[in-house]
């Protein structure tokens, strides 16, 4: 909990007189940090890349620097208390599948959800990864991961991949 207010910049006290409970506090922090890791990956949008394999490096990238500047978002986004909430999950899978539809216009929408929620998880299970990993280990499993989006989006999307407006 000093833990938390420490990141807030405000007492273990006052962080009481607003959040009844540690889950509300942790809830209302992941969900802050959502927001402001959506930001940024709506941002992606106006400069998008073009082939999906290029979109997986930046997604990564832009997640895991995002992890780095704000290491609790990582914590909580794996605290079990926190998660039948799935509002984080389902934002960024969300936000995944708006970027995808660009490289696949005629992509069916069930189909579009179940490949964006493959990739959320797939950034999730590398946000962890780099948690868990040797400090000297990360600069690889972040290219590796960028390597296993990008071929699965690849490979999903179309080898072509291009987004729609590219090949007009």
């Amino acid at each position: 909990m000093s833990g938390i207010a420490h990141h807030a910049g405000a007492s273990v006290g006052s962080l009481y007189q607003f959040f009844p409970s540690k889950e509300n506090i942790g809830l209302a922090l992941l969900l802050r940090y959502m927001d402001e890791i959506s930001e940024q990956l709506e941002q992606c949008k106006a400069n998008l890349p073009n082939t999906p394999k290029e979109l997986a490096r930046r997604l990564v990238s832009i997640i895991l620097d995002y992890v780095e500047r704000r290491p609790v978002w990582a914590i909580l986004s794996e605290v079990p208390a926190l998660m039948p909430h799935r509002h984080a999950i389902d934002r960024l899978s969300e936000i995944i599948g708006t970027l995808l539809s660009s490289y696949a216009p005629s992509i069916k929408a069930r189909e579009l959800s179940a490949v964006s929620m493959a990739a959320s998880l797939m950034i999730r299970a590398t946000i962890q990864g780099i948690r868990l990993v040797d400090p000297r280990e990360r600069t690889a499993l972040r290219r590796e991961m960028q390597r296993a989006l990008g071929c699965y989006l690849e490979e999903r999307l179309g080898i072509a991949g291009r987004r729609a407006s590219e090949t007009r």
